[in-house]
Parts: structure tokens; sequence; C-alpha cells
């Protein structure tokens, strides 16, 4: 029976220019799904209507039926859940190292053979892709999902989970954004490594001065200016913000946007048939080189290259170019990532080789820190985002970040609608880049009276780690053992033995009547809720020493999230 079909669905999609939102879509009322070219005009049609009926339909299409055995798979929802209804397996993964399908020279014969295609005028450009493999050892897959989300920081990133296999999608590249009749489509075409040590600023103007890059962009721009005017109203379709250049945490991209207003009686099935599949991933002309491509990359492509997105019920349709795409094999724990670069008369094998390998890069980094805040939200209200964003800021600009803008301080009232209603933890993750990303979590546990102890070892209160709130949490994880495991929290001190702050936040001990916190040049990260306790003269500054705080009257965790936590030391 369809319905049997497992379909869990992750996606971090926007919900601004660079923030986006994670969102959970589980136990789908109905399946529609199609395996052979024969089923596929009837489910789009289906999908349309079953948003029409006020539901979120969530899925993907298949560049071919490899990997899955579909060609298209979505599922009907009647809302997304914005909390994760899973628990973490906090299981280190593993995986076998990545080996490319292909050696220089076997992709030197099948660039050259391309080359020939293009001098007798069969296209002007291909997408030509090869797979990278490897094999899951260890671990779940979305463990693996999320650490791949923060090593790429891409704007499209999705995991689809099914009984048979699992996708999981990095992509920054957005297939089509449809809100009414207003459409757009947002080509990537044109890459360089991005290099950490050099100006960013340099680098993307040396990407968008690229005669070659400029030129495998605009030809992608034109096919997709094509497709769009086949649904859209006549001298509706213009191209904005033109060789525009994006920074990811490896790469550059230059992309292009086109726009069109739909003619009124446009339905999804008819702008699926128009644009599907994306032409940055084919090449031009679309059909003729689709052609091509079947003869020469030795393995179809599955759900790489299709798209992957949702139908809301406000009329708002949202799909990604699906690359940057790992497929999970289920039985054999196999991992297939395809991989590709546009070809044109001006390739030359080895460099569209390194862009290959600049592309898996990824695959293999260690996870980046990011920068992060945790707000309490409460009925659409979050307590404290002004003085949450300006740490945020002030840490991106120490730390070399691109700054946060308008748009990721206005982010927190684009959060899903129904968050007016409830009461979460919300965590705001912001990359190097400058994308960000909304993660929403059950309020914590509240305890009545948490037991709490020294650390065994000191921290250097000249850790820059202290001073800032990153997702290198290893300065705290390290203070816990398993002899500590069963405390509420762990009191931390510097190598001078004066108390600095707790794991989760910051102390407040009462000493004579008067409540005291440390200095910041203890060493310490400077919480949003001692601050305001300190400029409103509740709480003071004063180095603290270990005997002070076990002779305290009264010991307190704070922070914006829990508020005053009072807590018990227990020195056995």
């Amino acid at each position: 029976m369809p319905n049997d079909i497992l379909l869990n669905i992750t996606l971090d999609f926007p919900i601004n220019k660079n923030s986006v939102q994670r969102l959970f879509f589980t136990q789908p009322k109905k399946i529609i799904q199609a395996t052979q070219e024969s089923d596929i005009q009837h489910c789009l049609l289906t999908i349309e209507q079953e948003q029409l009926k006020g539901n979120f339909v969530v899925g993907f299409l298949s560049y071919d039926n490899a990997l899955t055995d579909y060609l298209l798979l979505f599922g009907v929802y009647s809302a997304p859940l914005l909390i994760k209804p899973w628990s973490n397996s906090f299981q280190s993964f593993q995986v076998d190292p990545w080996r490319l399908s292909e050696g220089i020279d076997k992709y030197t014969d099948k660039i050259n053979t391309i080359k020939k295609h293009i001098k007798n005028g069969d296209c002007y450009q291909l997408n030509y892709t090869i797979r990278a493999e490897s094999r899951l050892l260890q671990g779940h897959t979305f463990d693996l999902f999320e650490h791949l989300t923060d090593c790429q920081a891409a704007s499209y990133s999705a995991y689809i989970e099914h009984q048979d296999f699992t996708i999981l999608s990095f992509s920054p590249e957005l297939f089509f954004f449809q809100q009414g009749t207003h459409i757009h489509t947002k080509p990537m075409k044109g890459t360089k490594p991005f290099h950490p040590d050099d100006s960013l600023e340099k680098q993307k103007k040396s990407l968008e001065e690229s005669v070659k890059d400029q030129s495998e962009n605009l030809m992608i721009v034109d096919l997709l200016r094509n497709d769009l005017s086949k649904i859209s109203r006549k001298g509706s379709v213009k191209t904005s913000e033109l060789f525009a250049v994006e920074s990811y945490l490896d790469i550059l991209q230059m992309t292009s946007t086109i726009s069109g207003k739909l003619e009124p009686h446009i339905t999804f099935k008819d702008t699926i048939n128009a644009l599907f599949p994306c032409g940055s991933i084919t090449g031009a002309p679309k059909k003729k080189v689709m052609e091509i491509i079947k003869r020469m990359e030795d393995q179809p492509r599955g759900p790489y290259c299709g798209a992957i997105g949702y139908l809301a019920p406000e009329q708002k349709n949202v799909f990604n170019v699906a690359i940057r795409t790992i497929v999970h094999n289920k039985k054999n724990n196999q991992l297939t990532y395809g991989v590709g670069s546009g070809v044109t008369w001006d390739s030359e094998p080895l460099d569209e080789y390194q862009e290959i390998r600049n592309k898996i890069n990824f695959l293999s980094q260690e996870k980046p820190y990011s920068l992060f805040e945790t707000v309490y939200l409460h009925h659409g209200k979050c307590f404290f985002w002004n003085q949450h964003f300006a740490r945020l800021r002030q840490s991106a600009q120490y730390l070399n970040f691109v700054l946060p803008d308008e748009d990721h301080y206005n982010s927190i009232n684009l959060l899903y609608p129904t968050i007016a209603d409830s009461s979460f933890r919300g965590k705001f993750i912001y990359h190097r880049n400058g994308t960000a990303r909304w993660e929403l979590y059950p309020l914590p546990t509240e305890f009545e009276l948490g037991i709490v102890n020294f650390a065994s070892t000191s921290i250097s209160s000249n850790d820059f780690r202290i001073n800032h709130k990153t997702t290198d949490r290893s300065i705290y994880d390290q203070q816990f053992s398993k002899e500590n495991l069963h405390l509420f929290d762990i009191i931390l001190c510097n190598e001078r033995d004066e108390v600095t702050e707790f794991t989760k936040g910051n102390i407040v001990v009462e000493l004579d009547k008067l409540l005291y916190t440390p200095p910041q040049t203890s060493g310490l990260l400077p919480g949003v809720l001692r601050k305001y306790l300190l400029e409103n003269n509740i709480i003071h500054e004063r180095i603290l020493h270990r005997e002070e705080v076990i002779n305290a009257s009264n010991i307190w965790l704070i922070n914006s999230l829990r508020g005053w936590v009072k807590v018990k030391l227990d020195l056995n």
C-alpha cells in the first residue's frame, strides 16, 4: 500500500534572503508516486489538487529513476512540524574515503568528445557529471546531514528518508520560486574555489569579471528565459542581478535571476513540463544535450540534478536544483554523490576536473565553527532579541565573519506563523559566509534545584572561544566526564583559580546579601541576561574564588532562556 511508505522530510529552505528555517514533515496522509513516465502527468495534477485542498505537498522529482526507482515521490501533509519529531542519535559517523568514478585520463577523453560536439554545432554547452562514491561505516545519515549542512551552509538543503534509501541534498541553487502568478528562477553557473586567506571581495570580483564564467552563465540565462516564456505573459520575462556572485564556505558561485508573470491558466503541471529539468544541469540546447548526456555518462543520475521542494497552501511553490546531493542505499550503505561542471568550447579538461574536486571537498571537511544565539520565543515574541543580535554582530566582526544585516535581524518575524501560539527554544545559527538557519526546540525541562560541582580541570581565560557563542563546544564538553554526567552543570575556573561561569550560563552568588557575578576578564561568555542585570544594578561584578562560592548563601545559573535557576553545590 502506498500509505505504508516511509517518507520523513526535513527542509532547510529560506524565509528571507539570507536565513532559512528548518521544517519537518512526517507521517504523510497520502503518497503520490511515479516509477514510469506514463504516470508523471497524472501525478503532477494530483499534487496541485492536494495543494488546493489546503495541504503541504513535499517531495522530489528525479532526473531519472536510478538509485531510488522513483521518477517522482511526494507526500501530502497537513502542516510542517517545527520541532524535530525524533531524538538525536548523538553518534559519531564514519564514512569511507570518497572516490571519483572517473580518473583524469577517461575524464579528459569525455571532455574532448563534448568539445567535438560543440565544434560540430550539436550544442554550445553541456553539463557533464560523474559520481563520487563512499560507504557509511558507522552512525546515522541524519548525523551526516547535520555535519555537511554546516560544512556547506547552503540555502536549499533537504533530507528525505524512505525505507529503502535516504537523500541528503545540500543545494545552494534555486530551481524556481512561485507565489501566485509571480515566478522566478536563479540558475547557478560559474565557479571558483574560495580561499579564506585571501580577500573575499577580491575573489568575488575575479569571478564577476571572468569572461568564461560569464559566457557559461549567459548561455543558461538565455535557455531559462526561453523556458519561462512558454508559461509567462508576453513581455513579462525579465533578467535581474546578472552575474551576481554568492559565497559559500568553500566555493564562490555566479548566479543570475530571471522572473516572469505566469499566465492565469498555468498549472503546476505546466510549470514542471516547461522548466524541468533545470537548464543549468543539462546545457543548451536542452533536448539535444540530454540525448548526448544519456549516451556519454556512464551512470544515470537518479535524484541528483532533479528537484526537491514543496507546495504550500498559500499558492507558494519552492524547489531547489538537486545538486550537491547524496543518495544513501540502506541495504548496502552505499553513498553516491553526483558532481559535474558546464563544458563549453573554452573549457580545459584539467580545469574542469579540478572544479569537480573542489566541489567534493566539503564531503571530507572537518565541521567549521559557526556563531549561534539561543533565544526564548513565547507567543510570537522573542525576549532580548536586540541584545542577542548585537552580541552576534560583535562576534561576527571580531571573528571576520560576513556581518549580519537587517534581513538577518528581521528573519525572526518570518518564522512559521504557528509560532505565535506556542513557546520554543529558538536557535539562530550564523555561518561565516552570512547564511543563517533557524531551528526550534522544546523549552528545557525545569529543575527545582539543580546539583552542580566544580570542574576537575581549569580553562584558559585567554581562549577566544569563551568570549563568543560558537558551535565549537569542545572547551565545555571536555569538562564533563563519566563521574559528573549526572550533574545539572559544572562550575568552571580559570588558570588563576577564579570562578568564571557554568557551561550553560553565567553564575551569580549571594554574599553578604549582595549578588555578584565574575567580570569578563576572568574569561566567560558575556550573557544577555547577565548584561541586563548589570546595567540595572541588580547584580555586581566581582572576582570570585572557589571558597567564596562554597560559602555563598545562594548560587544561581542565569541565562536568557531559563532565567534564574537556583542550584545546589555538592562537592562529593
